[in-house]
């Protein structure tokens, strides 16, 4: 199918793949998108949102490569969600985090998963093919099929790019290699041909390459060199990247381009060679659902970073300026943890302001310290909006050794229980 066959990781510069893949994808991370303000508008969530529109509910879901869970977003379907992985470390972040029913560190080879032949309506990936080496790939896809039931369908998200592994010199595959563990990447249409042999009904539609979130842009600029665009312009977005709300409006403008450009696809480009597929794969009729889009009771503003575990409690880290909105909660009780009088010495306030209204002054004087509080809604409103304004904030990588966490941090915030009304 191509001059790449006796590509792997080994000929890339990658001896010892069990340890490349141990942490890179291990995030201790909840992914609740779906409590992220205007989520389903955001180029970040793409990939889930797209798998997401062709679930059916209450289907039993294989996550082929699951990472640290991924497609959480899953159980808001009634999904049964089986997950794969070969970082172990992932793996407990999908079943602890995550909420997946199962989640195993295996090869989808082993013995262990003939119990789950012809067992599951969909099985998904997202970025796992272009790290399958090229001898593999066939074997892989045909695996995976004898787990599907009976006309299950398949939907990958592919990593495709036209990339001449075999015209490298090592050097240059290593460092191409070296950034995400790519060393099984073809084109699209090559992928399509592929996953063809296997399935009377394929199609792929391949949004990024001109379309991407803006960390993946600088991304690939830095690494791999892709510098269409002026350096001038690099600067600019590399110097906004930390301003979070210049961050969701560049993510969500490139959402608003990636409507426009799923209905007007142009063929035999360049960003159709290199980029990332959605590639659905079935004997049956392909068929898109129409699922509703999950809304959640509190949603954060992008101030809040992702839900994290530590010690069987979860938080959320915030800046110093954030907010959530409340909908239809009659009370809800959360805890603030502060580091900032530990790190500075100094005390921190943080001011609750409700509807524009100053309800709450919270001061911590002492060390690691947690203050809990109670909202109650009074007056009965549907939707509340309460902002968090912290008059402190530290990065870790200043105060704690060999971290490397260059954020800037307020406080965490953990949501303890809520009332609906």
């Amino acid at each position: 199918m191509n001059n790449n066959f006796d590509i792997t990781y080994e000929t890339c510069g990658i001896t010892d793949v069990e340890t490349f893949y141990k942490e890179k994808f291990a995030h201790n991370v909840s992914y609740d998108i779906e409590e992220s303000l205007l989520y389903e508008y955001n180029i970040l969530n793409l990939k889930q949102m797209y798998i997401y529109d062709y679930i059916k509910p209450n289907s039993k879901v294989l996550d082929f490569g699951c990472g640290s869970g991924t497609f959480k977003i899953l159980k808001k379907l009634n999904c049964y969600l089986v997950g794969v992985d070969m970082s172990s470390k992932a793996v407990e972040y999908a079943k602890t985090l995550n909420q997946y029913d199962e989640a195993y560190s295996l090869d989808i080879f082993d013995t262990f998963f003939d119990k789950y032949i012809n067992s599951f309506d969909y099985i998904i990936s997202s970025d796992v093919f272009g790290h399958i080496e090229f001898k593999d790939k066939d074997n892989v896809i045909k695996r995976l099929k004898s787990l599907l039931k009976e006309n299950g369908t398949m939907i990958h998200g592919i990593e495709t790019g036209d990339i001449k592994y075999s015209e490298m010199t090592k050097e240059q595959r290593k460092s191409f290699a070296i950034v995400d563990g790519h060393i099984g990447m073809e084109s699209e249409e090559n992928t399509r041909k592929r996953f063809k042999q296997f399935f009377n009904h394929v199609d792929v539609y391949t949004p990024y390459g001109i379309i991407n979130d803006l960390d993946e842009i600088i991304k690939q600029n830095e690494s791999y060199d892709v510098s269409y665009l002026d350096q001038n312009l690099m600067e600019y977005l590399k110097n906004n990247r930390s301003n979070k709300f210049f961050l969701d409006a560049f993510n969500i403008s490139q959402y608003c381009a990636h409507k426009a450009y799923e209905y007007n696809v142009p063929k035999n480009t360049f960003f159709n060679l290199y980029g990332f597929s959605f590639l659905i794969s079935s004997d049956n009729k392909i068929i898109k659902n129409t699922n509703t889009y999950p809304k959640s009771h509190i949603q954060f503003s992008s101030d809040f970073y992702q839900e994290e575990l530590l010690e069987n409690k979860k938080f959320r880290w915030s800046k110093p300026y954030s907010y959530i909105y409340l909908n239809n909660i009659s009370s809800i009780t959360f805890e603030i943890k502060s580091y900032i009088p530990a790190y500075t010495q100094k005390e921190q306030n943080i001011t609750l302001v409700l509807n524009n209204k100053k309800i709450e002054k919270l001061t911590f004087n002492s060390e690691v310290q947690t203050l809990s509080y109670t909202l109650t809604n009074q007056e009965k409103s549907k939707n509340l909006l309460l902002e968090f304004y912290a008059d402190s904030n530290f990065t870790p990588m200043l105060f704690e050794e060999n971290s490397n966490d260059n954020r800037i941090l307020a406080f965490n915030l953990s949501i303890i229980s809520k009332e609906l009304m």
